[in-house]
């Protein structure tokens, strides 16, 4: 799956340089006469060991360049995750040997810098970004259905709670409810540092459409306890591909027509 998913992420980025070769047509000048200064968006991120998203402001430090604030939130697994068939309900599946279920929530500052304008309606803008940040794992307990007696006599089985146990052979029922083991969520903190590229193919010059990729590398203060059965690892290192949409929150117009205004910005 991760294999898969590296090779979608170079693809994506291949098909995007391709199609600014030609889609960038002739310059308009009134175009270049606009000034962005903030925007925000929200985006759904797909990595090579979680999915999630996020919620990003962007404020303007010059024509080029911006500062950038982001929360976000995503639910990092483990790359030895399978989901196997209950032996009593095939119809049932869970995680064989998971300990806990990880939700991920990140803030992070940086920057972004536009290295390519578009210059008409069709074309695309390139931007690159860099962020350093804080997270904080929560480590929720993954309880299963253990059966923990069985009774010839009336054809019973006993079930109970519990937590998955490495060193013994369990014989899983099935999966408890979500909610079990709320209470004894555990808080692991961290940093990481995210590197992106974005290709902006905005079909209208107050609202925001992105294509973005990139990498992010993630450090804990200890390793995530996901797997009981695999090794776990304190230090992880992503590729990401996220889409990202919003709107300009303010931005300067100078010397654009009527007929000019509403075609950009859909005013009437």
């Amino acid at each position: 799956m991760k294999f898969r998913l590296n090779i979608l992420i170079s693809l994506v980025f291949i098909a995007f340089m391709n199609q600014l070769s030609y889609a960038q047509g002739e310059v308009n000048d009134e175009e270049s006469k606009i000034f962005f200064q903030n925007y925000k968006t929200g985006a759904v991120t797909l990595t090579s060991n979680a999915f999630g998203g996020d919620f990003r402001f962007g404020k303007r430090i010059d024509g080029y360049k911006k500062e950038i604030l982001e929360l976000g939130i995503d639910f990092p697994k483990h790359t030895k995750e399978s989901r196997v068939e209950s032996y009593y309900i095939p119809t049932t599946t869970f995680i064989y040997g998971k300990r806990n279920f990880v939700t991920n929530l990140r803030a992070s500052y940086g920057r972004e810098k536009e290295i390519y304008s578009r210059r008409d309606k069709g074309g695309i803008a390139i931007k690159l970004n860099y962020q350093l940040g804080g997270n904080i794992a929560l480590l929720k307990p993954v309880y299963y259905q253990i059966v923990v007696s069985y009774n010839q006599l009336t054809n019973t089985i006993e079930i109970e709670d519990l937590k998955f146990d490495g060193d013994l052979r369990q014989d899983i029922y099935g999966k408890s409810s979500f909610t079990k083991g709320i209470k004894e969520t555990s808080l692991t903190p961290g940093g990481f540092i995210k590197l992106g590229a974005c290709f902006d193919f905005s079909s209208r010059a107050n609202s925001i459409n992105v294509l973005e990729t990139g990498i992010i590398f993630d450090a804990y203060l200890t390793k995530l306890n996901i797997m009981a059965i695999e090794e776990n690892k304190q230090f992880l290192f992503s590729f990401y591909l996220t889409y990202r949409v919003g709107k300009i929150v303010s931005a300067r117009k100078m010397n654009l027509s009527k007929e000019r205004k509403a075609e950009l910005y859909g005013e009437e």
